[in-house]
């Protein structure tokens, strides 16, 4: 299975006609003159997760990074430097109107996807693998057919 780091480049170069991807790099390859184009129906959400050390040496430091790049203006900035947006909602309010229609956060783009649910990917099945591994499975019998 490739990366999906590659995917962008796959398209582009006519080797797939169409993939999964992570938004920030299709946005990154539109905004490079990419003749491709992507759609948010049927995507799927996953979660991303910030950590603090317990007891770390800058466990305070790390709590004011954290609230700071969730400021709506901040995470605007983030959002137009990556195509990776954060949770705020209210960067939308300053993000460029071609971008607000590309990225996750926007409702009427979140309203098509499906939010991965990890606590049923990892739940174990009667036969001891876990339902992703269930799904693995079938994938590849799939894709061997």
């Amino acid at each position: 299975m490739e990366r999906r780091c590659e995917a962008p480049q796959l398209l582009i170069n006519r080797e797939y006609t169409m993939s999964s991807v992570y938004d920030g790099r299709v946005i990154a390859a539109i905004r490079h003159g990419a003749p491709i184009r992507f759609t948010w129906h049927g995507a799927v959400l996953t979660y991303d997760y910030a950590a603090i050390l317990k007891g770390g040496p800058n466990t305070a430091n790390a709590q004011k990074l954290i609230a700071f790049l969730n400021r709506a203006q901040i995470a605007a900035g983030w959002t137009q430097g990556t195509g990776y947006p954060g949770p705020n909602i209210n960067q939308l309010k300053y993000l460029p109107a071609d971008l607000i229609r590309q990225v996750s956060v926007n409702p009427e783009n979140a309203s098509k996807c499906l939010l991965e649910d990890s606590a049923w990917l990892v739940a174990k099945r009667p036969d001891g693998k876990t339902n992703a591994d269930y799904i693995q499975e079938r994938w590849l019998a799939w894709r061997a057919a």
